[in-house]
């Protein structure tokens, strides 16, 4: 059984580069290009942020992310569960606040100090741990020192 799960703050994580994508979206046969998973989540927000409350809003199945299982499904629902991973979509919704958005070289912003920049890739890995999506990866972070 496969588990797919979205909500606003799986589709923000894409819109602010969080988690990014490896590859480049596949093309399936002809036709228009495919978007990026940060493109589509772009359209998405702002289609979001600019209806009204009873506009149906197409939530394009990109958006979805697959867990690894019930109890990964249960934890990005931020509900209790036995993996280890405790509420991630609260840092999600700090990068919202903090306007923490990575560039498209996959860079955090140049004016994030560095225990912000660390926290939130902490908490991106702990939500990729929790995923069965092996073309996401973490936003690219300065070196460890040793």
């Amino acid at each position: 059984m496969t588990y797919f799960y979205t909500d606003y703050f799986v589709a923000n994580a894409f819109y602010l580069r969080l988690m990014r994508e490896t590859t480049a979206p596949k093309q399936k046969g002809k036709g228009r290009e495919k978007n990026s998973r940060h493109e589509t989540a772009s359209n998405f927000l702002v289609n979001l942020a600019n209806g009204r409350a009873r506009d149906k809003i197409r939530l394009p199945l990109s958006l979805f992310v697959r867990a690894k299982s019930p109890d990964c499904l249960l934890a990005l629902m931020n509900l209790h569960s036995n993996v280890d991973c405790y509420l991630p979509s609260d840092m999600i919704l700090n990068a919202i606040e903090e306007w923490f958005q990575v560039n498209a070289q996959g860079d955090p912003p140049r004016d994030a100090d560095l225990p912000t920049i660390r926290t939130i890739e902490c908490h991106v890995r702990a939500i990729i741990a929790l995923l069965d999506e092996p073309e996401l990866s973490v936003f690219r972070t300065p070196p460890r020192k040793n």
